[in-house]
């Protein structure tokens, strides 16, 4: 039967529980952050990141069963948002203070020993949000390419113009490269110079 829905309900169903409803209240904080901030007026970008992730975590959980996936959301979008404020303080559990860029595994420990089991919808999930952030941030900062631009698709889905040329996710390192002077016809200004005797 075709049953699209069993696409997307793994990714919306979580357990009925204090922990779930943290995390419920979590994903909706972290996200709204990074969709105002780090993807500010670009929501066909966002949407794209959530669907790279999405698809990447259903792809490895058919393989090993993990049915859901709420959690894995969970440390996707939160990963995304501790990578951009490495340095940022943030309160965990009972008062504890530490770097944002630790809140994705002091989530995952924590559900490891609340319910005694390797939360592998949360590694999954922190997984597919390190390989976007590299692929997509890092490595084009780094100067080299962009290897999963947003689709032209996923703009006319959510009603956006394609941004062409568009810059990466700022990384938090200033650029250290100088423009290159060009003549108005082409060709590069190279300075007037001196006639050689």
């Amino acid at each position: 039967q075709f049953q699209v829905w069993r696409l997307v309900t793994p990714f919306l169903v979580t357990s009925l529980s204090f922990n779930g409803l943290v995390h419920m209240v979590m994903l909706y904080r972290h996200s709204v952050a990074v969709e105002k901030e780090e993807f500010s007026g670009r929501t066909a970008d966002y949407a794209w990141f959530l669907i790279f992730c999405g698809v990447a975590m259903a792809s490895v959980s058919w393989i090993t069963q993990t049915t859901l996936l709420s959690d894995g959301l969970l440390l996707a979008v939160t990963t995304l948002w501790a990578l951009h404020r490495a340095d940022q303080i943030v309160s965990f559990f009972l008062g504890i203070r530490f770097p944002a860029r630790y809140l994705p595994y002091a989530l995952m420990g924590m559900d490891f020993v609340l319910g005694a089991r390797v939360p592998f919808a949360m590694v999954y999930g922190w997984a597919a949000a390190q390989a976007y952030y590299y692929l997509s941030v890092d490595l084009p900062a780094q100067g080299g390419l962009n290897y999963i631009p947003t689709p032209q698709l996923v703009y006319r889905l959510v009603g956006q113009p394609p941004r062409v040329g568009a810059r990466p996710l700022s990384t938090g390192f200033a650029s250290t490269s100088q423009p290159v002077h060009q003549r108005p016809g082409g060709g590069h200004n190279w300075g007037q110079g001196r006639r050689l005797a």
